[in-house]
């Protein structure tokens, strides 16, 4: 699962780095921040494919997105994740065990609240340019860790010519592992209720509650 954290976890970037030498790709970052921050919510069907070179394998995986503010509700294969921003549990669909952790300890610096606005902070970013990409007109921007720690080495962001969203991010991690994320399908502005980005545990009454915290 840290995988698919590894993307949404924030598009941020240090924007003083390069301010001066690429005021481009940091007119685009801010335009699609600012259509970010705009929506009050955010369903996204988002598509993952993750390569890993070592072994020479793909695998495919689709998510649902619910966003609102920092909280947020993920549905992946086998499990449901759900977060009030300060808490996130790991709920097993099968009903057997339900995981709790710390929201910022558990996502690191990329995560389903801030993949729209990663660029913000910690990252140095230079524009690529237009390309194309799924069949859309784009600007490319590569994202750089300015902590070099990280077990990944950059980002590609892809930025929608037209809206001046982001709809696509690939991670390329030191260990060979390429994870691309694409957003399939995109709804703002609905109504989600607070109820479903939190865990209820009648609706699990069998399930271990394993507390990480």
């Amino acid at each position: 699962m840290k995988s698919f954290f590894a993307l949404l976890i924030g598009i941020g970037i240090n924007v003083s780095v390069f301010a001066q030498a690429d005021q481009g790709a940091k007119a685009i970052l801010d335009k699609a921040s600012k259509n970010f921050r705009s929506w009050k919510t955010v369903q996204a069907t988002v598509g993952i494919q993750i390569e890993n070179a070592a072994n020479k394998t793909t695998s495919l995986q689709t998510a649902k997105v619910e966003l609102k503010a920092s909280k947020f509700k993920v549905d992946i294969e086998d499990q449901i994740i759900v977060s009030d921003g300060v808490t996130i549990w790991t709920i097993y669909k099968d009903g057997t065990e339900v995981q709790i952790s710390n929201a910022k300890e558990a996502l690191g610096d990329i995560n389903p609240a801030n993949v729209f606005v990663l660029y913000e902070k910690g990252f140095a970013y230079k524009l690529v340019g237009a390309v194309k990409e799924e069949n859309r007109a784009a600007n490319l921007i590569e994202l750089t860790p300015n902590d070099k720690t990280k077990n990944y080495f950059k980002i590609k962001l892809y930025v929608d010519s037209n809206t001046g969203n982001v709809f696509k991010a690939t991670t390329f991690q030191k260990s060979g592992v390429k994870t691309s994320y694409v957003i399939q399908k995109l709804k703002t502005n609905q109504i989600i209720d607070d109820a479903t980005m939190a865990f209820d545990k009648k609706k699990y009454p069998k399930a271990e509650i394993v507390d990480l915290r």
